[in-house]
């Protein structure tokens, strides 16, 4: 036996490998170090935790190797087991665990061949192998069994969780899981970080059910000084540990073990388990515990962000449809994607025809070319264009509607374009609201990111106020309007933002939205800088399911620009007044004095032929000045609002059309007038101012006719109607002057004709007369034919109240 006598080596030759084991052990872990940190898993991990409990199983293989028991060697066996369960806690999978015991079986025989040379004992190196080969078998036993365990309660909390309501019920599915994996737990408890303090809002099992809303500080109990530390404590003992506060029953609870959950990078709340009967938990039990927080950190994160995306989608869902303006929001090839129900009901469509279709299906055939090409221009150039105002019939075939558009690209975070946004205002009964609102529906459902890129794309100022009166939304606008970005705004009142003074003036609005009622009003407003203007504001409550009023939408759109103009309308209305005033007062009473005494002049038969043409000259000059005045009156009457005032009477339209041509016959006796009677001209209308009409739409044909052709006065008498037509010869009305024909001051010159001489007021005062008797006036003229005027006034019309005019 010569051979195992040279196996054993004498106590003289080189050392055994228990001993260079003990004597080397911090050069055999800095050489496995830097071999494991090679492991993926193991590059990121602090060097304290790469080496954890290495020196434990150095130990625990010289104990195998040596003969006899060492101090400590029967705890140190038990190393590998607390290895594979630290292992498997910082998520390195079996291959990495085999991989290390693998690297440390080559760094100790590789570092002890240098030590020892070739004269290594046979009976240590297989010694050595079958010691490592042990515990590279129980750590893999013992990381397959936790790893099972774990991963059996990971199952069982995620699927009771997902499926639970409210904080009580996720504790219960943690404790659930938790007794499956760990049956020594017998209850827990979850503080939740509120301020300073730490409350419980869960507890199960008879050690804390009774601590239920207890408010304790940081630090001053276990879950207090878990949160200090962000990592886990535990009490071996509750019934002497100072830490342990009242919220535990020391009486029922041996050992706790108290885990924080970090949500967002910090410690949001703390879950607390106790043991009846065990002195303390197990690593095993420890590392499930820790891995069950981790998971239920995760779960609560994940829920906390979907409930406040939910809650954002609904509320920017509510604003969505809240809106009175009419939305839509378009891909890049110009197709729906989606619209609101007030843009449906502007187009009447129903809403569910538009998403996925081309918007030219939706547009009014008239304008539909010029709405694609601005949709190509806005996506080609990325600028918006804003306030198109457009006039058409639709549908088809109804009365003319007006609507205020604008157009604008919707861009992601990345500042691509992701599409259009439509805003579409109907201004068919209020054409004075100058702006529209702008906005798309990028992606409602998709994201609360893309319903806010729509929001903030608006030049309006909206915002959704609690009942607080406190922001809970608002756009990106209130930063140009108050310098504060949108994110500072939240939770402020309102009070805070706008300033004393426009709240002032808003709160009667506010308090009538949060009655439920829905306001507009048009106020002052002082804006940023201190400059004042006027802002129009439109306040819709919203209301809960049960009729609770939760806040309202507002909208604001400042007005300065257009109250400035209607200030300065104003101003030049009032003075036309105070003008034609002048004029019926301070020249009517003249007038009629030259009026009369022209009148006496001519009735005195000592006159001589000169002087009675000198008083027939100064007769007709008065009586053409009051006619003047008479039509500045009406024109002011009419400018003003008013209208022309009438007084109807039955009368015979024929007769009265008769007589007047036979004035003007008069007046121009170089003229023929032709007169035709058609049908019953029995009604009831102002025979003065019938008279007025016709008077001035002859006078206009002899002027504008060519000289020596007719003038052809027709009158017809229909089942609801009276009609009256004037006819000339002569040249077409200039294409110049036809849209402005019936304008005031507007006139055309008969060269050579002092007669033609006006102000531009008989054409316009006709349209009025006709007008104020419910009726409608047509203008026919070309080279070929000449030029009629047809009027039509009902057989019927409505007396109307006599307005009163200046002077």
């Amino acid at each position: 036996m010569a051979d195992e006598a040279q196996l054993d080596r004498s106590p003289d030759g080189p050392p055994r490998l228990g001993a260079f084991l003990r004597s080397s052990g911090e050069r055999i872990l800095r050489e496995w170090v830097d071999r494991a940190r090679a492991l993926p898993d193991a590059q990121t991990l602090p060097h304290g935790v790469l080496r954890d409990h290495m020196p434990h199983i150095l130990e625990a293989l010289a104990c195998a190797l040596e003969p006899g028991e060492h101090a400590g060697c029967a705890k140190k066996k038990r190393a590998p087991d607390i290895h594979a369960l630290a292992r498997l806690e910082v998520g390195f999978d079996l291959r990495e665990v085999m991989a290390e015991y693998a690297m440390l079986r080559r760094c100790v025989l590789e570092l002890w061949a240098e030590e020892i040379g070739d004269l290594a004992p046979i009976r240590d190196v297989l010694a050595f192998d079958r010691a490592i080969d042990e515990a590279a078998l129980a750590a893999v036993a013992k990381y397959t069994a936790a790893r099972e365990r774990t991963l059996r309660a990971l199952d069982a909390m995620s699927n009771a969780a997902l499926s639970s309501q409210g904080i009580q019920n996720f504790l219960h599915s943690f404790f659930v899981a938790l007794r499956e994996t760990s049956p020594i737990v017998d209850s827990a408890a979850i503080y939740v970080v509120e301020g300073e303090d730490l409350v419980v809002r869960a507890a199960l099992g008879p050690a804390q059910e009774a601590s239920l809303g207890t408010r304790v500080s940081r630090g001053q109990c276990l879950a207090g000084r878990a949160v200090l530390a962000a990592a886990p404590i535990d009490s071996v003992d509750t019934r002497v540990d100072s830490r342990v506060s009242a919220a535990i029953d020391k009486g029922k609870v041996r050992s706790a073990y108290a885990v924080p959950l970090e949500i967002g990078g910090r410690v949001a709340a703390v879950i607390v388990i106790g043991a009846a009967t065990a002195r303390a938990l197990s690593d095993e039990d420890r590392l499930i515990v820790r891995a069950l927080a981790a998971r239920a950190a995760a779960i609560l994160a994940l829920k906390q962000s979907h409930d406040e995306t939910r809650a954002a989608l609904a509320v920017l869902s509510t604003f969505m449809e809240s809106s009175p303006l009419g939305l839509a929001f378009l891909d890049c090839d110009l197709r729906v994607v989606r619209v609101n129900t007030a843009m449906a009901e502007i187009q009447r469509r129903r809403i569910e025809e538009y998403p996925g279709q081309p918007f030219r299906e939706f547009v009014p055939p008239p304008i539909a070319p010029e709405t694609e090409k601005i949709l190509r221009q806005v996506l080609a150039t990325g600028k918006p264009l804003l306030g198109r105002e457009v006039f058409v019939e639709w549908p088809p075939g109804s009365s003319q509607r007006a609507g205020f558009s604008s157009y604008f690209p919707v861009r992601g975070p990345d500042d691509t374009i992701l599409g259009l946004g439509i805003v579409v205002q109907d201004i068919t009964d209020k054409k004075a609201a100058e702006q529209a609102l702008r906005q798309s529906q990028a992606a409602l459902l998709e994201s609360e990111q893309r319903l806010r890129i729509v929001v903030d794309s608006l030049p309006y100022l909206i915002n959704f106020v609690g009942a607080d009166e406190r922001y809970r939304l608002n756009n990106k606008a209130y930063e140009v309007w108050f310098g504060v970005p949108p994110a500072e705004l939240r939770g402020k009142r309102v009070v805070e933002v706008i300033g004393e003074e426009n709240y002032r003036w808003v709160k009667p609005l506010i308090d009538r939205a949060l009655r439920g009622e829905t306001v507009e009003r048009e106020l002052p407003f002082v804006f940023r800088g201190g400059r004042r203007g006027f802002v129009h504001l439109v306040f819709v409550p919203q209301l809960s399911a049960d009729g609770r009023v939760l806040g309202y939408v507002s909208l604001a759109t400042d007005i300065s620009e257009r109250k400035r103009r209607e200030s300065e309308d104003r101003s030049r209305l009032e003075f036309e007044q105070q003008l034609i005033g002048i004029v019926s007062h301070d020249l009517r009473n003249p007038l009629t004095a030259i009026t009369l005494a022209a009148t006496v002049l001519l009735r005195r038969e000592d006159l001589d032929a000169r002087a009675t043409k000198t008083a027939a000259r100064i007769l007709a000059s008065a009586e053409r000045a009051v006619r003047l005045i008479h039509d500045l009156l009406d024109f002011t009457a009419a400018r003003l609002g008013r209208g022309i005032p009438i007084a109807p009477r039955e009368a015979d339209f024929h007769a009265v059309v008769a007589g007047v041509l036979d004035e003007v016959h008069v007046a121009f006796p170089e003229r023929a007038f032709r007169a035709e009677h058609v049908g019953d001209g029995r009604g009831v209308f102002d025979t003065d101012r019938v008279a007025q009409v016709v008077t001035n739409i002859t006078s206009n044909a002899v002027q504008y006719g060519t000289a020596g052709t007719p003038v052809t006065v027709r009158t017809e008498g229909t089942a609801t109607e009276l009609a009256l037509s004037v006819h000339n010869r002569g040249p077409a009305i200039p294409d110049a002057i036809r849209p402005n024909l019936f304008a005031p001051m507007q006139r055309g010159d008969v060269p050579g004709d002092p007669r033609s001489r006006s102000v531009g007021l008989g054409l316009y005062i006709v349209k009025a007369i006709v007008e104020a008797h419910g009726g409608r006036i047509e203008v026919r003229s070309t080279e070929e034919e000449g030029t009629t005027f047809v009027v039509w006034i009902p057989r019927q019309a409505k007396v109307t109240k006599e307005p009163g005019l200046p002077g």
